[in-house]
């Protein structure tokens, strides 16, 4: 073999393997189940078919030991850390609203005010998200876009390049988005909203999937600890939704399975009339899925309404992957699952049980702190806010007035750690001293122009909500616990059970498909990701 054949044929090994490194999919798809504790994946998986979550799980990679690495957890946060690949302290959407210190007022995290209406945006996330970057990688000819029952499960993921972001307006039962897309008001979007939602989505009402004896990792349907779906309905099966959207309005679709449907079939009808992965560039589809979100607030975690919430999105889903393989091409897609924050046991219900809980009156917080700032001789105006179990003092008191500004915060500090309730309360200037996992959580998901003077760590099953019902929020693994599935091409099959940040799932399809992204973040690849 001559030195010029085996250099030729080392060259054209080598073509062969670049071309086989940047090959890259015609469409990702990031889902995000906003509530979605790990748990359900196991919990529920005997009431789950083949086609759904487990083709997911089994045919692409399960990965059981993913957390949210900061507090608070909420819907906000949650969808900028996944799209994101950073947390609240470098994105700076610390909460679905914050105190804004400028206007002085509560500011929501995709609201800007427009010259004659609320204008909703992603400009009030502080960095670019994959999407964007995927955008820019392509020289701007891939497409990104966005949908969620709520605006920022829309919003957020799809990012400030976006082709276009859509939610549902249960006031007006229509879709929409706003004129900062190029794409906000297409012609398909206007013939999806002239669809019958309720012959299609109400009418057949909500009934259980299965007998109510299958029902068995809940408890029983009727119970004290749970909200009717509507102030005129009851909190048993089965639930007459025409009857539910007179007494409220088209919002009741956020609040039932059928909107879980409803989400996809607009993404369906988005990946259609727009050719989503029918071109030369990968596409990109963020899908929030935001009515287990509600169903899981008005009920709980142990309800047989979110039982059959997860057994109906399972079908879903399934649905939704059939439609991929037909459209897009099986095979030809990558897909990842994941969700914002889970979700802890209603207080009633751990209060009946024995377990300690509490609530935590922010209220009452605020005109305790007050009194103490009278007490000190002090003017009210130095506690401006208590929000998400933030303390905001005022600005240009503290400024002026630094002595009398730490003198205050000690004695707040140190009346707030003697609360039941209250594990820590941290001292935002003092950010070094935080070596505490429940501070270092804390510190992450500080932003230091939007974030409190003091931040208050809940004790566990503690919150500001109320006794009914599940929330989310605090650094405790049941909220902090989330599934990660990816699935599709690319994805290796299998199981990882290494801890991961939330954050690391930008940067690993980033570094998978070769994409450039703009954070500069060094974080761990999810190794088993990469095929060996």
């Amino acid at each position: 073999m001559s030195y010029r054949f085996v250099l030729t044929f080392l060259f054209c090994a080598y073509l062969q393997v670049a071309a086989q490194e940047i090959k890259q999919p015609k469409l990702i798809v990031g889902i995000v189940v906003d509530q979605m504790k790990y748990d359900y994946l196991t919990r529920f998986y005997q009431d789950f078919g083949d086609d759904g979550f487990k083709r997911l799980m089994r045919g692409g990679l399960n990965c059981k030991n993913v957390h949210y690495t900061y507090k608070p957890t909420y819907t906000g946060p949650g969808h900028a850390t996944i799209f994101t690949g950073t947390s609240p302290s470098v994105h700076g959407i610390v909460g679905n609203n914050w105190y804004d210190r400028n206007t002085r007022k509560s500011v929501y995290c995709v609201e800007i005010e427009g010259d004659f209406a609320p204008a909703f945006s992603p400009k009030r996330l502080l960095v670019e998200t994959f999407a964007d970057g995927l955008k820019q990688f392509s020289n701007f000819q891939s497409k990104s876009y966005g949908i969620s029952l709520k605006d920022r499960g829309a919003i957020l993921p799809a990012g400030h390049l976006a082709d276009g972001a859509y939610w549902f307006d249960g006031e007006k039962g229509k879709w929409v988005s706003d004129v900062f897309y190029p794409n906000f008001n297409a012609s398909w979007l206007s013939e999806f909203n002239a669809l019958d939602f309720s012959e299609l989505y109400l009418v057949k009402g909500w009934t259980l999937s299965k007998s109510i004896n299958d029902y068995t990792e809940s408890i029983p349907d009727l119970n004290n600890y749970e909200y009717p779906l509507t102030s005129k309905s009851k909190t048993v099966f089965p639930y007459n939704l025409v009857k539910a959207k007179k007494d409220s309005d088209w919002g009741i679709l956020k609040k039932v399975p059928q909107g879980n449907q409803m989400s996809t079939d607009l993404f369906k009808v988005l990946v259609e009339k727009e050719a989503i992965g029918k071109g030369k560039h990968t596409d990109f589809v963020s899908l929030s899925f935001s009515a287990t979100d509600y169903v899981g607030h008005r009920f709980g975690v142990q309800s047989v309404e979110v039982q059959d919430t997860y057994v109906k999105l399972d079908e879903t889903i399934a649905d939704l992957l059939t439609f991929l393989d037909l459209q897009v091409g099986e095979g030809e897609y990558t897909v990842f699952l994941t969700s914002d924050h889970g979700a802890g046991m209603p207080r009633s219900y751990l209060q009946e049980k024995g377990i300690p809980s509490g609530e935590l009156n922010q209220r009452e917080m605020k005109r305790k702190l007050i009194e103490i700032a009278n007490d000190e001789g002090l003017a009210e105006a130095w506690i401006e806010q208590v929000m998400n179990l933030n303390v905001y003092f005022n600005d240009s008191l503290k400024n002026a007035e630094y002595e009398n500004y730490q003198r205050l915060k000690l004695k707040c500090l140190n009346w707030l750690t003697q609360q039941e309730g209250i594990a820590k309360v941290v001292d935002c200037e003092k950010t070094s001293a935080a070596n505490d996992q429940r501070e270092q959580m804390t510190l992450r998901g500080f932003h230091p122009q939007r974030s409190g003077d003091l931040i208050l760590i809940e004790e566990a099953n503690w919150s500001t909500y109320t006794d009914k019902g599940s929330t989310h929020g605090s650094p405790y693994e049941y909220d902090t616990h989330v599934p990660l599935l990816f699935y599709g091409f690319g994805i290796s099959k299998g199981e990882d059970v290494s801890a991961y940040p939330v954050s690391s799932i930008v940067p690993s399809l980033s570094l998978l498909f070769g994409f450039q992204t703009n954070q500069g973040w060094q974080l761990t690849p999810i190794q088993k990701l990469f095929k060996q």
